[in-house]
Order: C-alpha cells, then sequence, then structure tokens
C-alpha cells in the first residue's frame, strides 16, 4: 500500500522512512498475513473531502470493478497545470478517445470544483458565509464600541491636558502618556481574559482534541494544537486590540493636546 505523510508519522514516529514496514507491526506477536499492508511508498497528503482539513489515507490495490459498476478515478497533475482547464479540455477533446470495451469517460472534474460541489450541497457553504457575516458584524461593533468608549474618555481629559501644558508638557508626551496608559490598561484585560478561557478550554477538555488518534478526528496542523493555536490566536487579539485603543486616543489626544492650556481651563 501507499500512505500518506501524516498516518507514516503517526504509526512510524520513529522510523525514519516507514517503506517495506507493514501497518500493523507494532502489535504484539505480529507476524505477516496474507491481508497484512506492506508500505511501497509515502506521499503528501491530500484532502479527500471539505469536511477534514487532513486524512489518514491508505491507497490500497483492489480487484477490478465489476461491468455494471461505476468507478471515480483521480489523476495527479504536474505542478503548475491548471485542473480545470485540463479537466475542461479532456471532456471536450479526447472523451471518445478514453474508450476500453464496456468502460467509457463519463465525466471529468477538478478535485476543486468537487470539494465546492460537495460544501455546497451539504450545507457548509451557506453555514461558512453566515458565519463569517455575523464575525465581521460582531467584530466591527466590538471595534466601534472600544473606540467610541476611548475617543470619549480621552476627550475629557481636556482639563489634564491643559495643566500639563501649563507646566511646559509637549503635545507629544501628552500623546505618548495616554497612550502608554491605553495599552497599560490593554495589556491588562487581555492577560485576564485569556487566564479565564484557559481555565475554561483546560475544564471544557480542548486542550486535548489534538491528541485524539481517530481516523475521522486526527489533525496534525497547528490549528487543532491547542498549545500553538491558543498562543497565536491570543497574540493576534492582541495586536488588534492594541490598534483598537491606538485609534481611539490617539485621535482625540492629539486635539486636545493642542489647546491652549487657557481655554482648557477656562471651566476650572
Amino acid at each position: 500500500c501507499v500512505i500518506t505523510e501524516s498516518l507514516a508519522k503517526l504509526m512510524f514516529p520513529s522510523v525514519p522512512n516507514p517503506i517495506g514496514h507493514y501497518l500493523n507491526e507494532n502489535i504484539e506477536d505480529f507476524q505477516p498475513g496474507e491481508w497484512d499492508f506492506k508500505v511501497a511508498g509515502v506521499v503528501e497528503d491530500v484532502r479527500p473531502d471539505p469536511f477534514q482539513s487532513v486524512a489518514l489515507t491508505i491507497f490500497s490495490p483492489r480487484e477490478a470493478l465489476p461491468l455494471d459498476v461505476g468507478g471515480g478515478y483521480m489523476v495527479r497533475l504536474k505542478p503548475g497545470v491548471d485542473s480545470r482547464k485540463f479537466a475542461r479540455e479532456l471532456k471536450e477533446n479526447h472523451a471518445d478517445e478514453l474508450k476500453a470495451g464496456n468502460y467509457y469517460l463519463s465525466d471529468a472534474e477538478a478535485q476543486e470544483e468537487i470539494l465546492e460541489e460537495t460544501c455546497y450541497s451539504a450545507g457548509w457553504t451557506n453555514t461558512i458565509r453566515l458565519k463569517a457575516m455575523l464575525a465581521v458584524f460582531f467584530f466591527v461593533n466590538l471595534c466601534l464600541g472600544v473606540v467610541g468608549t476611548f475617543v470619549l474618555q480621552t476627550r475629557k481629559r481636556s482639563e489634564d491636558a491643559g495643566v500639563m501644558r501649563s507646566f511646559g508638557a509637549t503635545p507629544s508626551y501628552i500623546v505618548k502618556m495616554m497612550l502608554g496608559e491605553g495599552w497599560l490598561l490593554t495589556t491588562v484585560a487581555w492577560v485576564v481574559g485569556c487566564f479565564l478561557y484557559l481555565q475554561y478550554a483546560l475544564a471544557e477538555g480542548l486542550a486535548h482534541t489534538h491528541n485524539i488518534a481517530d481516523y475521522y478526528d486526527y489533525d496534525p496542523s497547528w490549528t487543532s494544537n491547542f498549545g500553538i493555536h491558543f498562543t497565536v490566536v491570543s497574540l493576534v487579539v492582541y495586536v488588534m486590540l492594541l490598534i483598537v485603543v491606538t485609534v481611539g486616543i490617539s485621535i482625540p489626544a492629539s486635539r486636545i493636546s493642542r489647546v491652549k492650556p487657557v481655554d482648557a481651563l477656562r471651566d476650572e
């Protein structure tokens, strides 16, 4: 048989080259039999369906299909070849040539088209679109809420800016001071939020999902590794918060820092 790289790493973690080894040789008292597959090659990971990122795939030989059963065959193209164009030209120009007895070519599609049709028929396309729209909606509202809060609070500090200006503070110093305070608050809030979510993830078992070695659940990608995924997402959230807070503070702070001290302290 021929296996994919992910399956090779899972079944032969300490073997540099699994070619020549049997799939079940790690079982105690293993004796090669007629139905035990020997690894003849290792290929790159494939994506057989749109519902999983990486599958543990085994390509094994089988007897010819009966004449009354249709079969599907996958053709690997050279790098750089447009699969959609290749499938279209194959149907238009070479369909009559691909015949052997009762077998003939009925259709040819690119794998991307098959995945798109499968997602659409299963309802995944609409589900992803709906989730994306909701994510964008809540993200925009969150950004507007945070920016508005910091803009309002920064504008209320015009008297503080006037006092600092009267003591010789420069506009750039006032802006940097307010930004530093905002970044400090953001960092504290981010640390508390990450800590709370970490406790939730550990309690609910989310941190252990990447250790499952079931065929349909195994996923060696970084998105299923809780440690890497948690770190990357937390850092992305932190950077986004810093950007939003910076926008919410820098604009009003640059305005009130240039107000004359007399005008800022007129109401005091």
